[in-house]
């Protein structure tokens, strides 16, 4: 997951850190608590686009501990939903990919959700963050001493500590 995708969803998401769901519940990507979902969940209004159509639902999201423990569960979320996988999500070569990847996969129902997700890349410059190794494999920091990655066709999680997290809680 590149660092730059978590980062601008973050900001997406949260509206910078200051939407209520974000305030309320430390969920910093609108992550719904949907499928086998067994943490605690919060009703908010939302709205969702259907047949092109902006649509005002009332819907279960995600209640985490701190903003860390949302941004791992993001990352876990996208490792451990094969949609994400199967629309090229994790072969993705840069954020232009991985950006229109989680509309295809059906992260949000903009039909503008990657526009925006790149623009924000690149006013911020936030592709800085990425960081691929020599085995084609990306990661994103995760606040609390992780990092999320997909290399050689295999998701894994490995707890090993990086530099981004201090980055992206200082956004918020």
């Amino acid at each position: 997951v590149l660092a730059s995708i978590t980062i601008a969803q973050a900001i997406l998401e949260s509206g910078w850190g200051k939407s209520k769901l974000s305030i309320e519940c430390n969920n910093l990507f609108g992550v719904k608590a949907i499928g086998g979902w067994r943490g605690a969940k919060k009703l908010y209004p939302t709205y969702e686009y259907y047949n092109g159509h902006k649509i005002l639902v009332n819907d279960y999201f995600r209640v985490y501990k701190s903003y860390s423990e949302s941004i791992e569960d993001h990352a876990l979320f996208l490792v451990n939903n094969c949609r994400y996988r199967q629309n090229g999500f994790f072969s993705a070569k840069d954020y232009v990919g991985q950006a229109n990847a989680l509309v295809r996969a059906g992260y949000a129902t903009s039909p503008s959700y990657a526009r925006q997700l790149i623009q924000l890349i690149k006013q911020y410059n936030l592709d800085r963050f990425d960081i691929l190794e020599v085995k084609n494999t990306s990661y994103v920091t995760l606040d609390g001493g992780g990092y999320a990655s997909y290399n050689g066709g295999a998701p894994a999680l490995n707890l090993i500590i990086r530099d981004f997290s201090k980055d992206i809680c200082r956004a918020f």
